[in-house]
């Protein structure tokens, strides 16, 4: 659901769900996947009441009343996992291997899991290593969420599940940690304020998943277990607390940022500096520039993604799709990256040969693949046949 397709006359309500059913969980799950809204009978469920306070990392929407309006923003979203449902392994496997088989037929020879773990980390593990065993088309990397590993309700042993996997079929390539949340959202934690808004004393705008000293410690755990950190942070604020963290391990290089769409110059400089993996989504452009011209109006809109400077000051770019967020066509997000939509500064785009690396040398590196994303002696042939142009 987008609401920033709808004018204000039109996007749904609380109100609108309930008259669907009262009785009925209903959920519409926001199309960033950073919010949710949800029916009275959900609320009810999931013991959100107009005295309930916001949870740590997540807002629940209130009205002019005062009283929750059925959105539920980033962490205040745990709540839903009750209403998830549960399919066995089986199909779990099935789903995954149909969804790569779409992704071959793209050209693409490897796929990262960015949030394995959500729901439960075996039984998804256990999924993707049946995929794998049955001849799943494509490479399987999996960034398995921090809480999954390191959180007080983590379940050790969960590694055996990969065992007696083909690693470079299907193998876990890193932690992920959350640093904010979404633009269309307005949950990205930005410097100043999101349009028509007015500047918090504390000088940023939108929501941060962990307090910063949190997110820093989380990261130095899982650096010093010897993982690669993937720290999904889209605003500016984020930005420089995701790299403060990354600066602190003293190996920033052995990590990536995801997004990163709001940069300045200062910031681009110290990306290349640090030399950690910059992962961004070309096609965000063109599919949510309704939502970014609400949420940052004309002039800030048309600086995000800045590929362009990213790429003239050496931060090592890695192109991607956060597919399902976006259909993931690398024809198309390279394409995207060369040719900025309307609205978007186009000095800010790639040139070809940048963005084809972008999305082959650079996102294999990301990955930590070193025999994946070129054309040399050792490294692993991916060959994609098609009719004659």
């Amino acid at each position: 659901y987008d609401p920033n397709r709808l004018s204000e006359d039109e996007a749904l309500t609380r109100g609108d769900l309930d008259r669907l059913s009262a009785d009925v969980p209903i959920v519409l799950r926001h199309v960033s996947g950073h919010a949710s809204l949800v029916n009275s009978a959900v609320l009810r469920i999931a013991g959100i009441f107009d005295a309930t306070p916001d949870p740590a990392g997540g807002r629940i929407g209130r009205g002019a009343d005062g009283r929750p309006d059925g959105w539920l923003l980033e962490r205040a979203q745990e709540a839903l996992r009750k209403f998830a449902p549960k399919e066995d392994v089986g199909t779990m496997a099935t789903a995954v291997l149909r969804a790569c088989e779409r992704l071959a037929g793209m050209g693409i020879g490897t796929v990262a899991d960015m949030m394995t773990g959500y729901y439960d980390l075996r039984r998804e593990l256990r999924a993707y290593a049946l995929a794998a065993r049955r001849g799943c088309p494509v490479r399987l990397r999996l960034y398995l969420q921090w809480s999954a590993v390191f959180g007080p309700k983590a379940r050790r042993g969960w590694e055996e599940e990969l065992a007696g996997v083909d690693p470079s079929r299907c193998r876990v390539a890193g932690i992920k940690v959350f640093a904010d949340g979404a633009l269309g959202a307005r949950t990205a934690a930005i410097r100043g304020a999101y349009l028509g808004g007015a500047v918090p004393p504390s000088g940023w705008s939108g929501v941060l998943t962990y307090r910063p000293a949190r997110m820093r410690e989380m990261v130095r755990r899982a650096h010093e277990a010897g993982w690669s950190v993937a720290i999904h942070a889209i605003g500016d604020h984020a930005l420089d607390l995701a790299m403060h963290a990354l600066r602190e391990t003293g190996e920033p290089s052995r990590h990536r940022i995801e997004h990163a769409m709001i940069a300045d110059e200062g910031q681009i400089a110290e990306l290349s500096r640090l030399g950690c993996h910059v992962c961004v989504q070309p096609e965000f452009l063109a599919d949510f520039s309704e939502a970014y011209a609400r949420s940052l109006g004309p002039e800030r809109m048309a600086k995000l993604n800045p590929l362009g400077s990213m790429h003239r000051a050496g931060v090592r770019l890695c192109l991607g799709s956060d597919r399902p967020i976006c259909n993931g066509d690398p024809v198309e997000y390279v394409r995207l990256a060369t040719h900025r939509p309307p609205g978007f500064d186009p000095d800010e785009g790639l040139d070809p040969a940048a963005a084809f690396a972008g999305a082959t040398r650079g996102a294999a590196a990301a990955l930590g693949d070193d025999d994946l994303g070129s054309l040399e002696p050792g490294c692993w042939a991916d060959l994609l046949t098609g009719p004659a142009p």
